[in-house]
C-alpha cells in the first residue's frame, strides 16, 4: 500500500474535504531559487530529485533532499535557498473542510520520508491532468492531491471528532458571514447549546475562544484579499466585518505584526516554485 499512514477514522470529518491544483510543475533550480519571507495562499508540496536545497517556515528548517517529501501550509513565511542545482517536482494547491483551510484546523507533518520512484510518477501524472483540458483530468487531479495530502495528516482523537462535528456548523456560518456582526449568542444558537457550554467546547476543541476565532478568520480573509485582489482595503474591511480600513488596518497590526500594505507587497514577490 502505497500511503499506510492513512487514517480510514478521518473520514467522517473529511468528507467536506475541497480540493483545487492550480499549478503542478518540474524542473532544475539554481542560485537564483532565493526569497525571504516569501508568503502566498497556496499549499505547496515539494518533491526533490535530485541536488539540495533549503528552506525555513515558522522557525523550523527544512532540507531539501531526495528522499523527502515536504508541505508547506499557505500564509505562513517561507525562506528558500539553493545554493547549487536542485531537481524537483512541485505543486501549488487550496484545501478546505467546510469552507475553511484545512492547515489551520488539521494539524499536519512538514516532512516525510518517501520512496522517490513511487511518488515521482504521482507528481509527473499531476502535472498532466492539471494542463490538461479533459473534464476528466480535473476528477483524476482531485484524487492525486488527496493521495499526497493524506500522509501529511495527523491523528485527531474521537472526543475531538465529536466536538468537531458539533460545531462544524458554526465554523461554516462564520465563513460565509464574516461581513456581519457575529456575537457569541448567535454562534452558541447555531450549535444548540447555552452560551457557556458552547464558549468552552469551542476553546477545548480548537484552542481559542469563539470571537478570537472570528477574529482570526477575518485576519485570514483579509489575508487572501490582499494577496489575489486590487481591492482597497475600504473595500476589504467591508467585506470582511471591520467597520473601516484604519479599523482593519490596526488588528491586523496587531494579529501579524505587519501593515497590510506590507503584507500585500511580500504576496505579490513570492517566489515559484
Amino acid at each position: 500500500m502505497l500511503f499506510p499512514m492513512y487514517i480510514p477514522a478521518m473520514d467522517g470529518l473529511l468528507r467536506d474535504l475541497h480540493v483545487q491544483v492550480s499549478m503542478a510543475r518540474h524542473g532544475v533550480l539554481g542560485p537564483e531559487w532565493r526569497d525571504d519571507d516569501a508568503i502566498d495562499e497556496h499549499a505547496r508540496l515539494y518533491l526533490p530529485l535530485a541536488g539540495r536545497g533549503t528552506l525555513r517556515c515558522d522557525g523550523e528548517e527544512l532540507p531539501l533532499r531526495p528522499g523527502s517529501c515536504l508541505l508547506l501550509p499557505p500564509f505562513h513565511p517561507r525562506t528558500f535557498r539553493c545554493p547549487r542545482r536542485l531537481e524537483i517536482a512541485w505543486v501549488h494547491c487550496q484545501a478546505e473542510v467546510a469552507g475553511l483551510n484545512l492547515f489551520d484546523h488539521w494539524p499536519t507533518r512538514r516532512a516525510l520520508a518517501v520512496d522517490v520512484a513511487a511518488y515521482r510518477p504521482l507528481f509527473a501524472a499531476l502535472a498532466a491532468h492539471v494542463d490538461s483540458p479533459e473534464p476528466s483530468a480535473v476528477l483524476a487531479a482531485d484524487g492525486i492531491v488527496r493521495q499526497l495530502l493524506a500522509p501529511f495528516l495527523l491523528p485527531v482523537d474521537a472526543a475531538q471528532a465529536r466536538a468537531h462535528e458539533r460545531l462544524r456548523a458554526v465554523l461554516a456560518f462564520v465563513d460565509t458571514h464574516l461581513a456581519e456582526r457575529l456575537t457569541l449568542a448567535g454562534l452558541a444558537r447555531i450549535a444548540h447549546l447555552a452560551e457557556s457550554h458552547f464558549s468552552r467546547l469551542f476553546h477545548a476543541t480548537y484552542g481559542v475562544p469563539p470571537l478570537r476565532y472570528v477574529r482570526q478568520r477575518r485576519i485570514e480573509r483579509v489575508r487572501a484579499l490582499l494577496a489575489t485582489s486590487g481591492d482597497t482595503l475600504d473595500a476589504i474591511a467591508a467585506r470582511t466585518g471591520f467597520s473601516d480600513g484604519f479599523h482593519c488596518s490596526r488588528v491586523f497590526l496587531a494579529v501579524t505584526g505587519e501593515r497590510p500594505s506590507r503584507w500585500r507587497e511580500r504576496s505579490r514577490q513570492a517566489a515559484v516554485p
